[in-house]
């Protein structure tokens, strides 16, 4: 009798350490591919991010050439500024009197110069006398690019505000007075002007930004 128990309990033993063992290690179940249908939709959302995607970038590029081409604009009449503020000396026997830039969109390409005024003429641009630190032009032609292929300054893209009456038509001249660079705005070579704009658009996009500059010497991005 004492034998029986003992080989019973011997098989339980076994039994409770196998179905220990058998739980532990689990039968992997069998992975289901997909199926036709989960196939179709997966494209069909690829196919509609990617056509949403194809639609809207034209936008977006169009705005991120907007974005650099008024900043590099902004940038450029910041460095006449800081260069007003510095006194920096340009090649030739005489000092300017100012630093500016001169934008004329009656050129083709449109042209912005970075210039020196060294023939006194109180911050205007006279391409016969005046020293053209750097010149930058739309597809950069000359030095560095202003603007990129798909930005333009638009037909009535700048503005000059004198007594709250625009007159510009083409030209622009910013310019700092050396050195406390006290900023000067002529539009159309006509001076007394409070405020400058220069208007940017895209081809094939209905956005703008604007470069804004005030004679209390403010500059931004609009």
């Amino acid at each position: 009798m004492m034998n029986t128990a003992l080989r019973n309990g011997s098989r339980m033993r076994r039994h409770s350490a196998f179905s220990i063992q058998h739980s532990a290690f689990p039968r992997p179940r069998a992975r289901r591919g997909f199926t036709a249908i989960e196939m179709v939709v997966v494209v069909g959302i690829i196919a509609i991010i990617s056509a949403v995607i194809l639609i809207r970038f034209p936008a977006f590029s169009a705005s991120i050439h907007l974005q650099r081409s008024s900043r590099e604009t902004a940038l450029l009449i910041r460095r006449a500024q800081n260069m007003a503020l510095s006194v920096r000396k340009v090649p030739g026997a005489s000092a300017p009197t100012s630093f500016g830039v001169h934008i004329d969109r009656g050129t083709s390409p449109v042209t912005a110069i970075l210039f020196g005024d060294v023939s006194g003429n109180d911050g205007k641009y006279d391409p016969s006398a005046d020293v053209a630190i750097d010149t930058r032009v739309v597809n950069g032609v000359k030095t560095t690019a202003l603007l990129d292929q798909s930005v333009r300054i638009t037909s009535d893209g700048i503005i000059c505000d004198a007594s709250g009456t625009d007159h510009c038509t083409n030209t622009l001249d910013v310019s700092f007075r050396v050195p406390e660079a006290r900023m000067s705005i002529y539009g159309d070579d006509l001076s007394g002007e409070q405020s400058g704009e220069v208007i940017f658009s895209a081809i094939g996009s209905a956005h703008t930004r604007k470069v804004i500059m005030r004679a209390s010497g403010q500059i931004f991005i609009r």
